[in-house]
């Protein structure tokens, strides 16, 4: 455990010890629209003996990824949100308050959810564990097939751009694939065994992804079947139940917004986004592969990953959950984004933001004008140094012929002649 302040009391209840159930997603596993179920529903939970404490939880987002920015910025070297450094700065009194939530809950079951949990760290984990002290610590895993969740990661980061110094050009995107499935691989991450060393085997429920999978048909009823909890009418679900935080599944929008993050527009991303979510609904399209030959590369390390969680974690049952692939229409090759297609998307999105239209007219200026001048300095470099070389050229020969004056005019007038024709 590592130390983070005064030595903490244990946190049990007078009649029974408490138990924390850390949903840690991971990564393109419904854990948005999870996270905005529990905080609708915080009411009902509660009625029902289940707490989803409000400290170090965003409310925006729903979830207490605040709590993983605090870890993370100790043990893990990876960027954490601007917003994140104002936990960081008061993170002993987050914490105090979030201990203090669990201690005072008049319920023996207490939720904290957020993906980035998922990717602590060993050192990380146990400073986690000795926060919730006093606790049964519990944990919950969804497992979906890798190659799936490999190509929508990928298609997220293009979908929301990050400016954390970071390629995430489509060019590029294949290897940010491939280190996320690190996480789950033997000598990489692989966080599943790891979070099995720290709370043990039976305190880490694995669920399988998918509606054919989920108990009772949803990914709802299915969590509140992890938590022992019956399923209700009397829940309240989020406005599209089917789709939140949607992803770009389509090679044309995603192809649409790569070119789109590269033009530094000004317009904000979210208005972007849900206009091509929009887009999609209206016109389905190409599914979306990874370019250069991504997906094979991805399905390969995907495949050997799947044997190495079914031979460590994972029962049998969970083969057919992880041979389940996204269904795709996509021809074989590297899709190709063609003029009539941008325009389309671009003049939809147009339709729908004001002024969009002449700011990426006036992206698309500017990025000539930059080449433009690229170029014009490279041609212009190329005759500087042309000159350079002639003159040296002169010099020698000048230097050379020192001694005989009639031939060092004829040999000047050459020279001349030759830095003429070269530059």
């Amino acid at each position: 455990m590592v130390e983070t302040g005064a030595a903490r009391k244990p946190i049990v209840s007078k009649t029974r010890t408490k138990t924390v159930f850390l949903h840690l997603g991971p990564a393109k596993t419904g854990s948005s629209a999870l996270q905005q179920f529990l905080q609708a529903n915080e009411a009902l939970l509660d009625q029902l003996g289940v707490s989803y404490p409000l400290p170090l939880r965003k409310r925006e987002s729903a979830n207490h990824s605040p709590l993983a920015w605090i870890l993370v910025n100790k043990h893990v070297s990876r960027a954490i949100p601007d917003d994140g450094g104002t936990y960081i700065e008061r993170q002993e009194e987050h914490i105090a308050e979030l201990r203090q939530a669990i201690v005072t809950s008049k319920n023996a079951k207490i939720v904290l959810s957020s993906e980035e949990l998922f990717d602590l760290n060993g050192d990380a984990i146990d400073e986690l564990l000795g926060i919730l002290e006093g606790t049964s610590v519990k944990a919950i895993l969804y497992v979906r097939n890798l190659e799936a969740v490999a190509r929508s990661v990928a298609s997220q980061q293009v979908k929301w751009l990050r400016d954390d110094g970071v390629d995430y050009r489509l060019a590029r995107i294949c290897g940010f694939a491939l280190g996320y499935l690190s996480l789950y691989a033997p000598g990489g991450g692989d966080r599943f065994n790891l979070w099995v060393r720290k709370i043990g085997r039976n305190n880490v429920v694995f669920r399988k992804y998918g509606a054919r999978f989920f108990h009772g048909g949803t990914i709802y009823s299915d969590f509140l079947d992890a938590l022992d909890v019956p399923a209700s009418d009397c829940f309240e679900y989020p406005p599209n139940r089917d789709r939140v935080n949607p992803s770009l599944r389509f090679s044309e929008t995603i192809h649409v917004k790569d070119i789109l993050n590269r033009m530094g527009l000004s317009t904000d991303q979210g208005p972007i986004v849900r206009h091509l979510v929009g887009w999609e609904q209206e016109h389905p399209g190409t599914a979306f592969t990874l370019p250069d030959g991504g997906d094979e590369k991805v399905r390969h390390k995907a495949h050997r990953i799947h044997a190495h969680l079914l031979d460590t974690v994972l029962d049998s049952s969970f083969g057919e959950c992880l041979d389940q692939t996204a269904p795709s229409t996509a021809s074989t090759g590297s899709y190709r984004l063609d003029y009539s297609t941008f325009n389309a998307i671009v003049g939809y999105l147009s339709e729908q933001i004001q002024g969009f239209d002449r700011e990426v007219m006036d992206a698309i200026v500017a990025a000539l004008d930059l080449q433009y001048e690229k170029r014009l300095g490279a041609v212009q470099g190329s005759k500087f140094f042309r000159y350079r070389a002639a003159d040296a050229v002169a010099n020698a020969l000048e230097s050379a012929l020192r001694s005989h004056p009639r031939v060092r005019r004829i040999a000047k007038r050459c020279v001349a002649f030759l830095v003429h024709r070269m530059t």
